[in-house]
């Protein structure tokens, strides 16, 4: 991966003075990754996007965030990353210092997962929606009676299509174009596996769907999804007073995140954030996922 010195003015596509103009209050670079992880970043890789792509970002409300997979000798887990954000070493819950507790509705706790105890945010910079970013609407029926995560992939998947109809295969990730490729060969696979109600079918779908590359590439990992919350929640407190007539930045407002993970039983985990700022997981099969699909592009 390319890097530039902390003194270097210009990435090969865009600097970051350029990404900060265009995008503004939904800029969260390096200097809010090191106030709110209290972490130092040497060496930056370059910004792999466009102007027109941030400009197309900042036309769908979409933040740019540098995203590092460990802080001090620590990997930013979800188990570490919320003890980062707790007075007490004890279990996780809300306090008034603190923004995350542990919640689960399933016999097996959530500390106890390795998603929430080994798995880390992939390093680097990343366009990241606030808000599921369509609604089901492709029209494409065959996949759509399929419903939940399998048509939360299409969705995926158009507009990954799109997005090269607008630049060109040239100014969007290569995986693109392999992921597209990949989905329509085993669409009808697929399906064939979301109208089966076996349990062991569904396992196989879910395991199936958060391996497609389009899954990969444009969805969050659960420790992405508390990771982006936190800049988030510890940047908006930092930031100064909104001046008379000034307009506010839109946080995450999702309840819900579908991400691109399984659990220890193979059910699909999505991550739960409340208006209070608490974590909780929940877990589903790939028909009856509803959860929102904020996209977490990575270049």
């Amino acid at each position: 991966m390319a890097t530039r010195n902390r003194e270097s003015e210009r990435s090969p596509e865009v600097s970051i003075a350029e990404a900060k103009e265009i995008l503004g209050g939904n800029y969260l670079g390096v200097e809010a990754t090191e106030k709110v992880f209290g972490t130092k970043i040497e060496e930056i890789p370059d910004l792999p996007f466009s102007r027109e792509r941030l400009e197309d970002a900042q036309g769908m409300d979409m933040a740019l965030i540098f995203r590092v997979d460990t802080a001090g000798d620590k990997p930013l887990t979800i188990e570490n990353m919320c003890g980062l954000f707790r007075e007490e070493d004890s279990d996780i819950r809300y306090n008034e210092k603190g923004y995350f507790v542990q919640g689960s509705n399933t016999e097996r706790k959530d500390s106890d997962e390795l998603f929430f105890k080994e798995l880390s945010p992939r390093p680097g910079w990343a366009l990241v929606g606030k808000d599921g970013f369509k609604k089901f609407s492709s029209g494409n029926d065959l996949i759509s009676e399929g419903g939940g995560y399998l048509a939360q992939t299409l969705e995926i998947v158009d507009y990954m299509e799109e997005q090269i109809k607008k630049f060109g295969a040239g100014d969007v990730p290569p995986e693109f174009t392999e992921a597209i490729k990949e989905f329509k060969e085993k669409k009808y696979e697929l399906y064939e596996l979301s109208k089966s109600q076996n349990s062991d079918d569904q396992r196989k779908l879910a395991q199936t769907l958060v391996e497609l590359r389009a899954n990969q590439v444009a969805m969050h990992n659960p420790a992405e999804v508390v990771y982006d919350a936190i800049l988030f929640i510890e940047d908006e407190k930092k930031r100064e007073p909104i001046p008379i007539g000034g307009k506010p930045v839109s946080r995450f407002s999702f309840k819900e995140v579908s991400t691109a993970s399984l659990d220890s039983d193979g059910f699909l985990v999505s991550v739960g954030i409340s208006g209070k700022n608490e974590l909780s997981f929940m877990k589903s099969t790939p028909k009856n996922s509803i959860a929102s699909i904020p996209l977490s592009l990575r270049q």
